[in-house]
């Protein structure tokens, strides 16, 4: 966090600051359950995976291309985000889900001022 801010590096790269209520964790433990003969459940925990979900406020075209162009480069990478769980920082492998949609609002006749909404990401622990 920066200034108040909700900051995000991924692959290396910084990404632009997040609208508010922009950052969602997800918790998704993965377990092995079976039921025996008896039909006493048996749980083997396997692991806790995180997924992040990041939403942006309007870009402009300068920053939409920088986060498409690192999407694209980086099918994987790793996430820095604020972990609210852990209390700061953290660091995760992650690759991004399908459905990075961009949505243009405006821009004038020589494409200068541009501005895209409606770009969030669901960046998934590995």
């Amino acid at each position: 966090m920066a200034n108040g801010k909700l900051i995000i590096k991924y692959a290396g790269s910084d990404l632009p600051s997040l609208q508010v209520g922009g950052l969602r964790l997800i918790f998704h433990p993965i377990d092995d359950a079976e039921r025996s003969a008896s039909g006493d459940l048996m749980l083997e925990e396997i692991a806790f995976k995180r997924k992040i979900g990041a939403t942006f406020p309007p870009l402009t075209g300068d920053e939409t291309h920088h986060i498409m162009a690192t999407l694209e480069l980086n099918r994987s990478g790793h996430l820095e985000y604020f972990d609210i769980a852990k209390g700061g920082v953290h660091t995760i492998p992650v690759y991004y889900g399908a459905g990075v949609s961009v949505d243009m609002m405006r821009y004038d006749d020589n494409m200068a001022l541009q501005l895209y909404s409606s770009l969030s990401i669901n960046f998934i622990e590995m």
